[in-house]
């Protein structure tokens, strides 16, 4: 959205903003944030040297070495439409306070680096990424840790109705129409509030989950962006579900028996304004370089898994 701090705070004064949030993803890719006032000490300390955190509780740093900085991305700055005063919101990658350099386990500043090294190769100058988020909406969710257990339970809408006469059956909830799709309204309301903050929305439906399950599919974006709208994503998810006295959950199974979430991610490489995953003459259309992008998700599956 902006090009630079004097950008971003000139729209700021225009639009009256009094607080700027600072969002930033922990170790483990939760949203973290920090509030400072949008005063000219505030715009001034970013620009300068960025707001100091204690990393070391978020995973990104050890305790005897933990302070680290927050640098604002100015080109991710929106009005964050839950805030009941006019907060402007930026996406933070965390820095080393020392050296200056953006910490390596900083998931956004993966990303970026990971891009970087792309163009460095020549291997390509964009990838472009595409996610289809799946999500349960329940009625009600709870958790409970004991000294001896701990559980959750999930309280499926559906099953709060009166009737039975427009209850979708378990697996058989895909695309249903209204009456059925009675959690229309809210995906309606997250992807309204989406496309006003940029966030290129295909399309959305019930998915076959028949206990609240729906799915968000986005368009093709670059690597790092796609992943801002990842967080916002599920940011907004779960503050329209509060809104309406709804739990969301993206966990991929939360319901025995019932179809699991997945987070099904469209993936394409370009150069010079070229899908370099295309050939016609190829097989199913796949270029030789889709083909080993494929090989090599499937040989470093497992060490995958434990980041997806």
């Amino acid at each position: 959205m902006f090009r630079s701090m004097q950008e971003a705070r000139q729209f700021a004064e225009k639009q009256r903003v009094r607080w700027i949030d600072l969002k930033f993803s922990d170790f483990a890719g939760m949203w973290r944030h920090v509030t400072l006032p949008a005063d000219k000490r505030s715009w001034e300390l970013l620009e300068a040297s960025g707001v100091g955190f204690d990393a070391s509780s978020v995973g990104l740093k050890t305790l005897a070495k933990s302070d680290m900085v927050l640098k604002p991305a100015w080109e991710t700055g929106f009005i964050d439409p839950f805030m009941e005063e006019k907060t402007i919101v930026f996406i933070c990658e965390s820095h080393d306070i020392v050296s200056g350099q953006p910490s390596p386990l900083d998931p956004r500043a993966a990303a970026r680096r990971a891009m970087e090294y792309a163009r460095s190769q020549g291997i390509c100058d964009e990838a472009l990424f595409a996610p289809e988020y799946e999500f349960y909406v329940f009625a009600q969710a709870s958790f409970h840790h004991g000294g001896l257990g701990a559980g959750c339970q999930f309280v499926p809408l559906y099953e709060t109705e009166e009737t039975d006469e427009h209850r979708p059956p378990v697996h058989g909830a895909y695309h249903a129409s209204p009456p059925v799709d009675r959690i229309l309204g809210f995906r309606t309301a997250v992807c309204r509030i989406l496309v006003d903050l940029g966030v290129p929305v295909h399309y959305h439906h019930h998915e076959v989950g028949g206990a609240g399950q729906s799915e968000i599919e986005v368009r093709l974006t670059p690597a790092v962006r796609a992943a801002d709208h990842a967080m916002i994503v599920k940011y907004v998810c779960k503050q329209v579900a509060r809104q309406m006295g709804l739990s969301v959950t993206f966990m991929p199974k939360p319901l025995y028996k019932h179809p699991g979430s997945g987070l099904h991610c469209h993936q394409t490489l370009h150069k010079n304004g070229q899908n370099l995953f295309f050939d016609e003459q190829g097989y199913a259309g796949l270029s030789d370089v889709a083909l080993f992008y494929i090989a090599g998700i499937l040989d470093n599956g497992s060490a995958l898994l434990a980041l997806t």
